[in-house]
């Protein structure tokens, strides 16, 4: 059986195919929409990706695929998110992509506070037991894999299988491919409502008209809790922003410098960017001050970055959900064929989690097993 055969039979068995599905729409034309839609279009179903922006603007982010930085979060996000790292290679396969999207490996977790430093410990046992391939690296090891950090950097945690996509480029190969496989893609089309009659979602209202669906997907990241039906419960969300600021002139670190809610992220183009912690935001989501500043702070992880010169400013809105988990599952009552599915992600694991919900997605509408426990993850959640 060859990697792509291994990886749809882990989805297939005794499903019943999706042979009455034939239309669904895909709220969202970010990478997690994309990755939905791409699965749904190979299984042969008829898909339409609706996003109220142009193409690209929602592709932003840092681009890695990383396992979880906080010590804090629940044991549920552990779970969801290594199982994602893990199924990132054979979803490039069965995607086609495997030898059009470049991939960088490594990522430095700097501990920049003895505080800082025993969480960073406890990570690393977390994490080597599920990924062998981490170091913890302190005087020479540490100047030697990534030299100029600041003095306050201690030590840090070397994760060698952590990867950096170029988000931009795997958005513009996801749309070709969708579309190569007959999948359409409505740019600047807003969703304004859900179309419910009865106890199932029959479609979405677009300004001035309606357009049907055997289902629907939500994949709209910050948006999706203005698009909840009446007859679910309401979910609290927020809006967190990340900004960024692209500098050139200084020499970019070999791998992702991650500190406390801050990064400093090599970029393809050989020019490097400083990105901030999350902080709250309204949905217009423009660059602030405050953003800024958080942004250029995190020069102090590697000080040269002070001395580059900014030639880009750009932020990016996320969803804050309660207990920090992503939306995964359908609402009771409206789950299942011709039903409504949430594959919302959360702050930094967006894109680490979209092949994983891609999968999700298509188990559900097409009455596959999923082989983990989407309970933590359901829409409909509250704030237990």
């Amino acid at each position: 059986m060859n990697p792509k055969q291994a990886s749809h039979a882990r989805w297939r068995g005794g499903g019943k195919g999706c042979g009455v599905l034939t239309d669904v729409v895909v709220v969202g034309g970010g990478l997690s929409g994309l990755m939905a839609a791409e699965r749904l279009a190979r299984e042969g179903l008829f898909v339409t990706v609706v996003d109220r922006g142009e193409p690209g603007a929602a592709w932003g982010g840092t681009g890695l695929v990383a396992p979880v930085l906080d010590g804090t979060a629940p044991d549920a996000l552990w779970d969801l998110v290594d199982d994602a790292v893990r199924r990132w290679p054979d979803w490039l396969v069965d995607a086609d992509l495997e030898e059009q999207v470049p991939r960088a490996r490594g990522l430095l977790a700097a501990a920049e506070s003895p505080f800082h430093r025993q969480e960073l410990e406890r990570i690393r046992g977390r994490w080597q037991r599920r990924h062998p391939a981490v170091d913890w690296l302190t005087g020479s090891s540490l100047a030697g894999t990534v030299a100029g950090l600041g003095r306050h950097v201690e030590a840090g945690l070397l994760h060698h299988d952590a990867l950096r996509v170029d988000p931009h480029r795997l958005g513009a190969l996801l749309a070709a491919s969708i579309q190569g496989r007959g999948a359409r893609i409505r740019w600047g089309t807003p969703a304004l409502a859900l179309e419910v009659r009865g106890d199932r979602v029959h479609g979405v209202r677009l300004p001035g008209e309606i357009l049907p669906g055997g289902a629907v997907v939500l994949a709209t990241g910050a948006e999706a809790a203005g698009l909840w039906p009446e007859a679910a419960a309401p979910l609290p969300a927020s809006v967190q922003r990340w900004t960024s600021v692209t500098l050139v002139g200084v020499a970019a670190p070999r791998v992702p410098i991650a500190g406390r809610g801050r990064m400093v992220l090599p970029l393809d183009s050989g020019a490097a960017a400083l990105v901030s912690v999350a902080d709250g935001a309204d949905y217009r989501g423009a660059p602030s001050a405050a953003g800024l500043r958080r942004a250029l702070d995190a020069a102090d992880l590697l000080p040269a970055m002070a001395e580059g010169r900014v030639v880009g400013l750009a932020s990016r809105l996320t969803p804050a959900l309660p207990g920090g988990l992503p939306l995964l599952g359908g609402w009771p009552g409206l789950e299942g064929l011709g039903g409504l599915v949430a594959a919302v992600g959360v702050g930094p694991h967006g894109l680490t989690l979209a092949p994983l919900m891609s999968d999700v997605v298509y188990a559900l509408l097409c009455d596959v097993p999923v082989p983990f426990d989407l309970d933590p993850f359901r829409p409909d959640r509250g704030e237990d």
